[in-house]
């Protein structure tokens, strides 16, 4: 996490254009991350067993140390490295020690997210091409009515997160050809699900857009960061402790903290007003 602040850092403080290395950096800071927990919960359970005391975590749970190869080849996998989506270490072990053909099963699957995927990046470009992000700061845009900028800012919008949708069900659609996106105990290929488009297109509700977008570090989210802050006895707290690591893991910029704020505000509201 502190060498991807220093990238953060990096990045922001250079005057100069290069490859963006943070994105990967990110994915790798989260899969790392989720390993050392793993360990930790393993080792937890095994006190745990000995005083008759309730196991947690039993299903992310390692009870190994990985070797270098191991490690390796999760942290690197290709069709999650760069973008996502997480990928549970226990879940990437045993698919690697499955010696099933599952080619037949995935291959029709798997072309369909990434078909959809291509569409998703199709309207991404067009919207840049006609609505570049440039043209906000012309004085063409400056002449329209409030109503006009409030749409083309929406339509802008729109077609600019379609490139993170596009990114992740790409993604879903190599890991399902290899296979790892199969769950064995029900067949159904949503082991590395990171957008659920229906949801996504047709919900009402900001709880909706979350649940639907960006799952897999959302789940991440959940399981080691907010359910780790019992201590402070306050969902509140822990909520904003969670949020409030997720926007440094972003980055610096001050308007992913103002986007998370937004968030916390936003579902308080939504739930209990």
């Amino acid at each position: 996490m502190g060498y991807l602040m220093y990238g953060y850092y990096d990045k922001d403080s250079s005057q100069t254009t290069h490859f963006t290395w943070t994105l990967p950096q990110c994915v790798l800071t989260l899969s790392l991350i989720a390993l050392a927990f793993d360990l930790y919960d393993w080792q937890q359970n095994l006190i745990a067993k000995k005083k008759g005391s309730p196991m947690t975590n039993e299903d992310t749970a390692f009870e190994h140390e990985p070797t270098l190869l191991e490690l390796l080849s999760k942290v690197y996998f290709p069709p999650s490295f760069l973008i996502g989506p997480q990928v549970r270490y226990k879940d990437f072990i045993e698919f690697t020690q499955c010696e099933d053909n599952l080619l037949p099963l995935c291959w029709k699957y798997s072309l369909s997210r990434f078909c959809l995927g291509v569409l998703y990046f199709g309207v991404f470009h067009s919207g840049q091409t006609y609505i570049p992000a440039d043209y906000f700061f012309t004085d063409q845009f400056k002449s329209h009515g409030f109503i006009t900028k409030l749409t083309l800012l929406a339509i802008f919008n729109k077609a600019n997160i379609c490139k993170y949708i596009a990114g992740w069900l790409i993604a879903e659609g190599a890991c399902i050809m290899y296979g790892i996106s199969r769950d064995p105990t029900t067949g159904q290929m949503n082991r590395c699900f990171n957008v659920s488009v229906i949801h996504f297109e047709t919900t009402t509700t900001f709880g909706g857009l979350i649940e639907s977008f960006n799952m897999t570090t959302n789940a991440f989210a959940l399981r080691y960061v907010f359910k780790r802050l019992k201590g402070l006895r306050s969902k509140l707290a822990s909520q904003f402790v969670t949020l409030f690591f997720l926007a440094i893991w972003h980055g610096f910029p001050l308007g992913y903290y103002n986007t998370f704020a937004l968030e916390m505000m936003m579902m308080k509201m939504e739930k209990d007003v």
